[in-house]
């Protein structure tokens, strides 16, 4: 995608923020946006993106409605891209607690705060449906919502968030925040399945990927790693390979 000029990544000034990747169907070509400033934060960024575009030009030949598919597993494509990113820049003891740091981040990020959104926009929905919401209303939800995942780890609650979130705001894609989640934790179990045998698991998660558009979750999993989405049992083994990261962390900052 360098070599083709494929990525729009230069530091321009007035230049938009963000990143994010596009679909040409035409000529059967991804293209990313972002605006690369040679941080590890950046590189991740460009790793997610990446994701997504080889994700999309493994499914280029396919009919057009074979080719849409869900969210959630539109970001299980590009978050495992960022976590065998990860992964390998562990290796280089020199990022090893920079990288873990990210890690933990992610982990809080993924497992945490899209599960208070998820949580609050869901209550805010049914309240809804029997009448106006006020601000006080508003500020309860996201509190219970809070509290529920939070505990007492934080200081306070991020009371802003519903206002300047925009993906609470999304009238084509209701409840927009969840599908980072179950990406997150698929991308966690494919990192268990890589470390047991890389050649078997990317001949699979090949295939996995070109299927995203034509099965559920449910049944690609069930097809292609012979696992129940269903079952508790399933999720649990994403959450214990990223708390991997924690007891690592606390080993290597304890010396």
């Amino acid at each position: 995608m360098i070599d083709k000029h494929w990525i729009e990544s230069d530091v321009r000034e007035n230049k938009a923020g963000g990143a994010f990747f596009v679909s040409l169907p035409k000529f059967k070509q991804p293209r990313i946006f972002t605006t690369y400033m040679n941080t590890l934060s950046h590189l991740i960024q460009q790793a997610h993106e990446l994701g997504h575009a080889w994700h999309y030009y493994l499914m280029r030949d396919l009919p057009v409605l074979s080719a849409n598919f869900p969210m959630s597993l539109a970001e299980s494509a590009s978050t495992f891209n960022e976590t065998l990113l990860r992964n390998e820049l562990k290796k280089d003891d020199s990022l090893r607690i920079e990288i873990l740091w990210q890690e933990l981040k992610s982990a809080a990020n993924f497992l945490l705060h899209i599960s208070v959104r998820y949580e609050f926009e869901t209550s805010f929905i049914k309240l809804r449906q029997k009448g106006q919401v006020s601000k006080k209303d508003a500020s309860d939800l996201l509190k219970q919502a809070w509290d529920k995942f939070y505990k007492d780890s934080t200081s306070d609650v991020e009371e802003f968030l519903p206002y300047f979130k925009p993906h609470f705001y999304k009238t084509d894609n209701y409840i927009y925040n969840y599908p980072y989640s179950v990406g997150y934790l698929l991308s966690q179990f494919f990192l268990s399945e890589f470390k047991k045998d890389e050649a078997k698991f990317c001949k699979i998660y090949k295939q996995f990927l070109i299927e995203c558009g034509t099965k559920s979750v449910e049944e690609l999993m069930k097809k292609h790693f012979k696992k129940d989405t269903t079952k508790c049992e399933f999720w649990l083994i994403g959450i214990d390979e990223a708390l991997k990261n924690l007891d690592e962390f606390k080993k290597v900052v304890a010396v």
